[in-house]
């Protein structure tokens, strides 16, 4: 646990992960892919009929790739398994508070079988995140902040309906959770070889702090280099990092008033960063280039996302003050 937290942080009316028992940070990554599958598991049991088998091949094809990614002499990995009764016990109270709260603020905005599309209901997602909650360790009422702060801020993020919300078959749920990992990982590695090793290179003090892990944002997202690579793919990727990030920001500040929200910060950044690229595609591109019009959209997508969310953060400081 990192010296920034006590043992009473843990019992904040907000609740919390009661005795963590953290799993090395090279094997973190694996856990979250975990964490993944057994929330498919939870979506399929309530799936229709017509269409749980369709779901099932799509599951089997994820375990095949993670089992594929893992080596099982990694530590913290030797009793792995990709077998939905013995999920549970390998991310039980063992992947760090901060990363849990991703996962499962990414349930509501991610396509869960990436990269096949499958129909799932709204409300199953909720009650597959509450059983992802209580597996990882961490209260069930953490599931309804992070739907209520993607509902408050969906809007802001594809005002016309499109953008993350129809493109995100083939990003995947962990791809999406943890963007800010896979900044430190190698450029040539891709899916759980990226997330292995760029949660590896945070190293433990990157993976520990309760409500303040991969703040990283505060140290990562602080610079320039950073807020680049953020920036980086399409306008749809840059999209639902920045929603994640916000969602991240109204989530913690909800559950935890007194933790500060450094994502704010790391939008700000990506921000200044997006404004500074379109310039240069202006100049040398011309405006009217669709390399242009893409880094226009980016800048457009972070501002509304910034202003929507300081909103959502002033108008719950002002309740809270009434209240």
């Amino acid at each position: 646990m990192s010296k920034t937290f006590g043992e009473d942080d843990f019992e904040w009316p907000a609740g919390g992960m009661i005795n963590p028992d953290p799993a090395p940070p090279e094997a973190i990554g694996a856990l979250t892919k975990l964490a993944n599958l057994t929330f498919l598991d939870s979506l399929i049991k309530l799936a229709r009929d017509d269409v749980k088998e369709r779901m099932l091949m799509a599951r089997e094809d994820a375990a095949d790739e993670l089992k594929e990614a893992v080596d099982p002499s990694t530590p913290g990995l030797e009793r792995f398994s990709t077998e939905p009764d013995e999920i549970r016990r390998q991310i039980h109270k063992r992947i760090p508070e901060g990363l849990c709260l991703s996962l499962l603020i990414t349930a509501f905005v991610d396509v869960p079988f990436a990269p096949y599309t499958l129909p799932v209901k709204g409300e199953h997602r909720l009650i597959a995140a509450q059983a992802l909650a209580l597996k990882l360790g961490v209260p069930k009422l953490w599931s309804d902040y992070a739907e209520a702060a993607v509902s408050d801020l969906k809007s802001a993020a594809s005002p016309n309906g499109t953008g993350v919300w129809g493109v995100l078959a083939g990003v995947g749920m962990v791809a999406a959770a943890v963007p800010l990992v896979f900044l430190a990982a190698p450029a040539a590695l891709a899916g759980g070889a990226a997330v292995l090793s760029g949660l590896a290179a945070l190293g433990p003090g990157g993976l520990t702090g309760g409500l303040l892990v991969l703040s990283s944002v505060a140290a990562v997202g602080g610079g320039t280099a950073t807020a680049g690579a953020m920036l980086s793919g399409s306008a749809e990727q840059v999209e639902l990092r920045a929603l994640l990030l916000a969602s991240m920001a109204v989530t913690k500040s909800r559950l935890r008033p007194a933790t500060p929200t450094q994502e704010m910060r790391a939008l700000k950044k990506m921000q200044a960063k997006a404004e500074v690229l379109l310039k240069r595609h202006t100049e040398i591109s011309g405006a009217r280039a669709a390399t242009t019009k893409a880094a226009r959209r980016k800048v457009d997508s972070i501002a509304r996302l910034i202003k929507k969310t300081e909103s959502v953060l002033a108008k719950d400081a002002k309740r809270d003050k009434k209240g």
